[in-house]
């Protein structure tokens, strides 16, 4: 069951609301045999989070399926799926377990679909909770953690975006359990921050050259006391009409402006440029809109700052 996009948080005694984690949605499904983890595509998984199996087995129910969000913490002790991210494709056993010791993962629980051979998707979900909370207590959920839920939708919504957690979920409580729906039942509303950034540099579209082809992302930098540092590229929001303005506004240069150092997949094909240009970009989570490794996260192009230059940002 999928959530969508919400435009404000509802209120009331028919909602319950949860922290939105960043992280890669699994369902799991326990047998007489064994556990088994599938992603939203129906992929095995299973290989990849041998942690979260380690126990498992002698503790669970026997028929059981739950649906949850594998997460994992960055260096900042929050949730962020780019630590995870290397992790989601692995069918290598030993590779799995490296990774599993370098960046444990856990499993965040929030609901059950099955139970000793009964479905409970025709359930409400106040009744779901009921369950999945007794199992809990009962230890049957093994090292599974279920996070706990909350009556006021606009605390956590606050709460969640001073901490920068990735946001929150809202669920009608009477809802019944839709597999591979978009409910409007289930409402999201992920923090999304902006800030102004320099740019520094520009690629073209894949396949074409800088003279040939249209300006396809931007190479952006936060203006730090230890100058320009490299926040990554931004291509998203850049369309046509856009790309050919971006174009004429920048003034080309023969050196990177950035004071660090540009990874190199993000230099091939780059046109670097004098850095006076300011604008707006809207990231995705972690506070600061920053992930791991100082990067934007998901970011989208929303204008340029013709009232900013560099030296304001300083």
């Amino acid at each position: 069951m999928l959530a969508t996009a919400g435009t404000h948080v509802p209120q009331g005694e028919d909602w319950v609301h949860e922290v939105k984690w960043d992280g890669i949605r699994l369902l799991a499904e326990v047998s007489s045999s064994r556990v088994r983890l599938t992603t939203r595509n129906e992929n095995d998984a299973t290989i990849a989070w041998p942690e979260l199996l380690e126990g498992q087995l002698e503790q669970l129910p026997r028929d059981l399926v739950v649906d949850g969000e594998v997460i994992a913490l960055n260096e900042r002790g929050l949730p962020d799926f780019r630590v995870l991210g290397e992790r989601m494709h692995s069918r290598d056993p030993r590779k799995a377990a490296r990774h599993a010791v370098a960046h444990p993962a856990t499993f965040m629980v929030f609901d059950v679909v099955r139970l000793d051979g009964a479905d409970l998707t025709g359930l409400s979900w106040t009744e779901r909770r009921a369950i999945l909370e007794r199992l809990a207590a009962d230890g049957a959920l093994g090292r599974w953690q279920v996070p706990p839920t909350y009556d006021d939708g606009a605390m956590l919504h606050a709460a969640t975006l001073a901490q920068g957690l990735e946001g929150i979920v809202s669920k009608r409580t009477a809802s019944k359990y839709e597999p591979g729906v978009r409910s409007k039942a289930w409402l999201k509303f992920p923090h999304r921050f902006r800030a102004s950034y320099v740019v520094g540099g520009w690629r073209p579209q894949e396949g074409t050259t800088v003279s040939q082809g249209r300006l396809a992302s931007l190479l952006v930098g936060e203006v730090t006391p230890d100058g320009l540092l490299y926040r990554g590229r931004v291509g998203s929001g850049i369309t046509a009409r856009l790309s050919t303005l971006l174009r004429e506004l920048l003034t080309p240069s023969a050196s990177s402006p950035f004071a660090d150092e540009v990874p190199r997949e993000d230099v091939k094909g780059t046109q670097w440029t004098e850095p006076l240009l300011v604008v707006e970009v809207e990231t995705h989570g972690l506070g600061t809109g920053l992930a791991s490794g100082g990067r934007l996260r998901q970011p989208s192009f929303q204008g340029v700052r013709a009232d900013l230059t560099p030296a304001d940002l300083a």
